[in-house]
């Protein structure tokens, strides 16, 4: 890729916790960092120039890494990941038919943490069918669903189609502050009417969704299922069953009457 580097590549922070720094820019794709403490988060988000697709590559897809991809629209989010049974079989050009279907779609976001990768990919026009040509062919792809319990698990940490709306947005106006940051590096004048509170918001935003992904990363995709106590069962005295022992009863004596002679 043809990368331009940021001529300010100030740190800013973000919210309260994550650093961003930009590492590489250009009109269709903008990468960078948030950094916490020990956390690491690589941030890629390409956009599409005109009607072109998107530019992503086979090598910007880490299959050996624990790789979830969401596509989504503003009201539906589907949920997919790597089939682990077919995972190492799957070579460059196995990749390419992947990245091939991703980049049909608007926009989309690679978060990478150290053993796992998650791949936003969304559509925002009513005409690009990608969302539905994505779900049709997935098996093809290597691709399955992810199953219920993990869907139970991210939907219950928040990770629902709301999330996903707000980090596209969020990130998306990340990008747009940092073109109006170049846009006056370079001498150019900036039609870009959004104000420092409103660009700091957005980092903030970005902050705290990509703190709540960081939560979600740390869940375990099986757990052991937790075995009950066992009851030990309460002692009983065993009832005694022989017959009781009667005591035998005499018959009643009985006087016979005397019988008057006639």
């Amino acid at each position: 890729m043809n990368k331009t580097l940021l001529k300010n590549k100030n740190k800013i922070v973000g919210g309260n916790k994550f650093t961003f720094d930009i590492l590489e820019y250009n009109e269709q794709i903008i990468s960078f960092t948030a950094e916490r403490n020990n956390d690491k988060i690589n941030l890629t988000f390409f956009l599409k120039k005109n009607n072109d697709l998107l530019k992503l590559q086979a090598s910007d897809i880490k299959i050996n890494t624990n790789l979830k991809i969401i596509t989504s629209n503003i009201t539906t989010a589907n949920y997919y990941e790597l089939d682990p049974k077919i995972e190492e079989d799957i070579d460059e050009d196995k990749k390419q038919k992947i990245v091939d279907k991703m980049n049909k779609f608007d926009t989309c976001l690679i978060v990478d943490f150290n053993k796992i990768s998650y791949i936003f990919l969304n559509v925002n026009t009513s005409a690009n069918k990608s969302i539905k040509n994505f779900e049709d062919e997935h098996t093809k792809l290597n691709l399955k669903r992810l199953d219920a319990l993990m869907m139970i698990r991210f939907k219950q940490l928040g990770l629902d189609i709301n999330f996903v709306n707000k980090f596209m947005a969020a990130v998306k106006g990340y990008v747009d502050g940092q073109k109006k940051e170049q846009t006056v590096a370079d001498g150019k004048e900036s039609n870009d009417s959004e104000g420092g509170g409103k660009k700091m918001s957005n980092y903030k935003i970005l902050n705290n969704l990509i703190l709540k992904l960081n939560k979600i990363n740390n869940i375990k995709k099986s757990t052991k299922p937790t075995k009950p106590k066992a009851t030990k069962p309460k002692a009983t005295k065993p009832k005694d069953n022989k017959p009781k022992a009667t005591k035998p009863t005499k018959p009643k004596a009985t006087k016979s009457k005397a019988i008057k002679k006639i």
